[in-house]
């Protein structure tokens, strides 16, 4: 048997790049329609219509709150009557034996020139112009001198305890009607002081609190 010769193959002659074109994909059609505007105004009278039935739920829980609190702890509007029945004396509480306060002035003087002079180790130059003992402590009246702050010596109440031997050191630093500076020091022997001797001391009696 003879071969057959193949047949001839046709030519395909390839495109260029300038040939191809994307295909394109169709856009989707969207169509916008403006939201009604009775939605909203109905969103508004809802939470109108929440906030005014939360408020009233909350004035009523307080009202059956303060319906069950004690009468003494509501605040009243009218004044409390006045009681008929005397206040008690102060026969009630304990009166001690007359005792006398003994100050020794020679002592406090030598602790107000020891105050000047330990000032004056810090570059603080201050006057003692006033000396009034307690029966715990004895407050020290200092005149500074011009320029001298109130601050530096209330940074130095720890230095200063620590200089004069002292518990501690109490620094005040305004004293109502003076243009000077208190430095309380504690008594090296301490008195009781009594209830009944404060409440009938004059200062406790012309008092408007």
């Amino acid at each position: 048997p003879q071969s057959r010769s193949p047949e001839p193959q046709p030519i395909v002659q390839p495109q260029s790049v300038s040939q191809i074109q994307p295909e394109q994909t169709p856009e989707p059609s969207v169509a916008f329609e403006p939201a009604p505007q009775e939605v909203e105004v109905e969103e508004v009278q809802d939470g109108d219509q929440d906030v005014a039935a939360f408020q009233s739920m909350v004035s009523s829980a307080q009202a059956k709150v303060a319906a069950t609190q004690n009468p003494f702890l509501m605040k009243q509007e009218q004044n409390l009557p006045v009681p008929e029945e005397p206040l008690p004396t102060l026969e009630l509480l304990y009166h001690p034996e007359k005792r006398e306060n003994f100050i020794d002035r020679e002592a406090l003087e030598q602790v107000a020139r020891l105050v000047e002079s330990k000032l004056a180790d810090y570059k603080i130059k201050a006057d003692v112009v006033g000396i009034y003992p307690g029966p715990v402590i004895t407050r020290f009246e200092l005149d500074l001198a011009p320029g001298v702050k109130v601050s530096r010596i209330s940074g130095l109440s720890m230095d200063l305890a620590r200089a004069l031997s002292a518990m501690a050191v109490r620094v005040v630093e305004v004293i109502p009607g003076k243009p000077y500076v208190g430095l309380e020091l504690p008594n090296m022997s301490r008195q009781t002081v009594y209830l009944s001797d404060v409440i009938s001391s004059p200062q406790f009696e012309q008092a408007k609190s």
